[in-house]
């Protein structure tokens, strides 16, 4: 829907990071935009995921060729996400789309990009939210940019949340969890795609999912989130 004065008034824009009104087009909030991940212009950042070498991604094999981030998952960025996922409020899902197109306005990627996909979520957890969060994002981030989105993945058995799980363990909980619709398995063949979620916290979600893609005859995956979790700093016990 185009943006109107009876639009504004009724259904304001607000930022993606503290949900208070801008009282501009912007996604976020002047106080918030500072607050966005820089990748371009600034020194000792990642060449792949954007972020600074202190909380790069990228140790590990990686499938998808880039990755972008909007915040760390922290503050009223961190408020925003559980607002969206578990106060019903769907609208969130704009501003963050919004965000994430701006974002990756500075990337090489989205001008490659054919189609935008999502991690999917099983079908109980998906009816007991009652909605899938990175698929409302990747559905709004396709009509703000006008690349189609394809439900390309399906969530095939129960994983342990990525969250209370440590190294090793978070990718082990996700081998072998994605499987292609097989409707859409033609889809797939050739194609740059792209793959939204809400938070990333180690990557390996989004890996797994890339690495099915690419299986399935991809020719590029790459990933967009909302959120981006921060690495722990480990004290002298934990090293």
């Amino acid at each position: 829907m185009k943006n109107s004065p009876l639009r504004d008034v009724f259904f304001p824009q607000r930022c993606c990071s503290c949900d208070r009104i801008t009282g501009s087009t912007l996604p976020f909030c002047e106080d918030c935009e500072k607050l966005v991940i820089k990748p371009s212009g600034t020194t000792g950042l990642c060449d792949v995921c954007g972020l600074h070498l202190s909380q790069c991604l990228c140790g590990k094999r990686l499938y998808y060729e880039k990755f972008s981030a909007v915040f760390y998952h922290e503050k009223e960025a961190r408020k925003n996400i559980f607002r969206l996922k578990f106060h019903l409020r769907r609208d969130i899902a704009d501003t963050f789309a919004k965000a994430i197109l701006l974002q990756l306005s500075d990337r090489d990627f989205l001008a490659r990009t054919d189609l935008i996909t999502f991690i999917p979520m099983r079908p109980l957890a998906k009816f007991m939210r009652g909605y899938n969060q990175a698929e409302l994002i990747a559905k709004r981030l396709s009509v703000h940019s006008g690349i189609p989105c394809l439900p390309l993945l399906s969530k095939e058995f129960y994983t342990k949340n990525q969250h209370n799980l440590r190294g090793i363990a978070r990718s082990g909980n996700l081998s072998g969890v994605f499987e292609p619709k097989k409707e859409f398995t033609d889809r797939i063949q050739g194609k740059n795609i792209l793959i939204i979620d809400d938070v990333c916290t180690t990557g390996n979600t989004l890996n797994e999912a890339a690495k099915t893609l690419l299986i399935f005859g991809a020719e590029a995956v790459f990933t967009a989130v909302c959120n981006v979790r921060k690495k722990e700093k480990k004290t002298v016990e934990q090293k």
